[in-house]
């Protein structure tokens, strides 16, 4: 979670790709290049730089909740 948090704030660890259909898709890397986390394919463009933008946004700030206690 913490690499994924890191990485949407550095600009060298997010990108943006396409599929062979022309669906587009971001990608989070950790420091040494591996990809860690891939989006959704979005077909519209509005609707992928909204969800970028709002992934680079709000990640860093996302509320998390650990339910690997409660079925322990």
């Amino acid at each position: 979670v913490k690499e994924i948090r890191v990485g949407t704030l550095m600009s060298n660890q997010i990108g943006a790709s396409k599929t062979p259909s022309g669906d587009t898709f971001f990608y989070i890397k950790n420091p040494s290049g591996q990809v860690i986390a891939k989006s959704q394919l979005f077909t519209s463009a509005m609707a992928f730089d909204n969800a970028l933008h709002q992934v680079k946004d709000n990640t860093c700030i996302a509320e998390l909740d650990d339910l690997t206690a409660q079925n322990a």
